[in-house]
């Protein structure tokens, strides 16, 4: 499984305009960043295994379309230019990354 830093977590969840504090968010939070087992996280959370499941591939699946998109489809995006993005969504400058 993917493990991401919490502040590259926290700008996907920013960029798909998620909750952050709803459990299925947190639950998903756990297994990418914290690095728990999707069963740990459902025990933690008393959600559905579906409803953690969904939440762990949609932020997944995103934290893989951004890496590819900004490194091209052959190259591994790097950790600098990961913290580049996170730091500019973090100060709110999204227009540089969509122009």
């Amino acid at each position: 499984m993917v493990v991401i830093t919490g502040d590259q977590y926290e700008t996907l969840v920013r960029l798909m305009r998620g909750s952050p504090d709803s459990s299925a968010n947190q639950a998903a939070r756990r297994v990418l960043v914290d690095g728990i087992t999707q069963a740990e996280a459902v025990r933690e959370t008393d959600l559905k295994r579906a409803t953690v499941n969904h939440a762990v591939k949609r932020y997944a699946d995103a934290d893989e379309l951004v890496r590819k998109a900004y490194a091209g489809r052959s190259q591994a995006f790097t950790s600098g230019q990961y913290d580049a993005l996170v730091k500019r969504c973090l100060l709110g400058n999204f227009a540089y990354f969509l122009s």
